[in-house]
């Protein structure tokens, strides 16, 4: 082989190089980015699940400071129908 091919081979030899190590920094950020987009999703599904689950608790201490409220109100007048039925319900949810 003469000077000149030799030249070109290895010319040819860089390009290809320099394509395939360009191809594996892209494929490389690729990937990390995928990877960070799902484990971003996951992280959000998770504070989405915790925030739904505090929700739920929030809603039932609502439910039960308001039912108590009521049972304090009847309680204070103690000739309303109600406050043995309130009396049973309170008992009933603190033996639960």
């Amino acid at each position: 082989m003469d000077a000149s091919t030799t030249a070109v081979q290895q010319a040819y030899a860089a390009w290809i190089q320099a394509i395939g190590s360009i191809t594996g920094i892209g494929v490389t950020v690729y990937i990390f980015w995928r990877q960070s987009a799902f484990l971003r999703r996951e992280a959000n599904q998770q504070k989405i699940s915790l925030l739904e689950s505090v929700l739920g608790i929030l809603q039932d201490v609502e439910l039960s400071l308001e039912e108590a409220a009521q049972f304090w109100e009847t309680a204070r007048n103690p000739r309303t129908p109600l406050l043995a039925t309130k009396r049973i319900r309170l008992g009933q949810a603190l033996a639960a």
